[in-house]
């Protein structure tokens, strides 16, 4: 099956294989923008999905050498304490970080004890751009789902599309619970220099082929057609979810 020009498609038998795949190339992407510059920057999304990966990174990686000059950032967060089982940031706590051994000053997420989802997004945006400083945010490889209603990040088909801003951190909603989140914004995604969208399950399926069948577009209805990082934006799709 052929997908519109700049998005790969890679099938794999299961979110294992999948998985392993995934974080073969986050160590490579990682390891290709420390070479010059001396750190990389990678950005993590919540979800069931990318949870084995962050379990295979913590244990068959934990000694590379990249974790050490890697600064970690959420693309998405849930409005909810940090010590909700729905926190993104927790999941990603237990699963990667606190295994990896990642000090505090590597970690950016969004800071969930402020009062507004709009003051959460502010301070996660002024962290960003204290970080890159005269660069728009992007990162050398962001992680990316997809749901089965075609949302990224959680960017989802009801959110307004940006349209002559420059905001890289937004409140959004999401039509399931919890539903205040933020989200860093289109801008920040296809600025990153890779993008990997891991899709897994065939409740997926449906969405995935939609998705694909769009031509790769800012105005696209369904927000994962909206990716287009700068290098190289790849599906990671299980055979469950394959649509072809």
């Amino acid at each position: 099956m052929e997908y519109p020009l700049g998005r790969e498609v890679e099938i794999f038998d299961d979110l294992e294989d999948l998985s392993h795949a995934s974080a073969r190339i986050v160590i490579d992407e990682l390891s290709k923008a420390i070479g010059p510059r001396d750190f990389a920057t990678l950005a993590l999304p919540g979800g069931e999905t990318p949870k084995r990966l962050y379990e295979i990174l913590s244990t068959k990686y934990k000694d590379e050498a990249v974790w050490k000059s890697t600064q970690f950032f959420l693309g998405d967060e849930r409005c909810v304490p940090l010590t909700d089982p729905k926190s993104n940031f927790r999941m990603i706590q237990d699963s990667l970080l606190n295994p990896l051994g990642i000090p505090a000053v590597q970690i950016h997420h969004p800071n969930t004890a402020l009062d507004t989802p709009k003051e959460i997004a502010n301070a996660y945006e002024q962290d960003l751009r204290d970080f890159f400083g005269k660069n728009e945010p992007g990162f050398d490889v962001i992680l990316l789902g997809m749901g089965a209603d075609g949302h990224t990040a959680s960017i989802f088909p009801e959110t307004p599309i940006e349209s002559g801003d420059d905001r890289a951190v937004i409140a959004t909603l999401s039509p399931i619970s919890p539903r205040d989140r933020v989200t860093v914004t289109m801008n920040v995604i296809n600025a990153s220099r890779v993008a990997l969208i891991q899709v897994s399950g065939n409740e997926k399926a449906v969405a995935l082929s939609r998705v694909l069948a769009l031509r790769v577009s800012a105005a696209a209805p369904l927000p994962a057609a909206r990716v287009n990082a700068r290098n190289r934006t790849c599906f990671m799709v299980d055979r469950a979810a394959n649509p072809a």
